[in-house]
């Protein structure tokens, strides 16, 4: 897979996580959520920056927790 499209599925699966914890966060109020959620834009914003190694991450360990659901 080339790096473009690493990049389209890397957004599109931070994109779901971002929602789906923003979601957990608006009905319990609870600091962890709002904690990694901070965590899921910051690796957003590296992603929007090229980083490979934040692609990567978030294809293998966030698509795999899509998978699984």
């Amino acid at each position: 897979m080339n790096n473009f499209v690493k990049l389209d599925v890397a957004i599109e699966i931070l994109a779901d996580k971002i929602s789906k914890t923003t979601t957990k966060l608006e009905t319990t109020n609870n600091t962890q959520y709002e904690n990694e959620l901070n965590n899921l834009i910051a690796e957003r914003n590296k992603i929007y920056n090229g980083d490979i190694n934040t692609i990567d991450k978030v294809i293998n360990i966030y698509g795999n927790e899509l998978k699984i659901k």
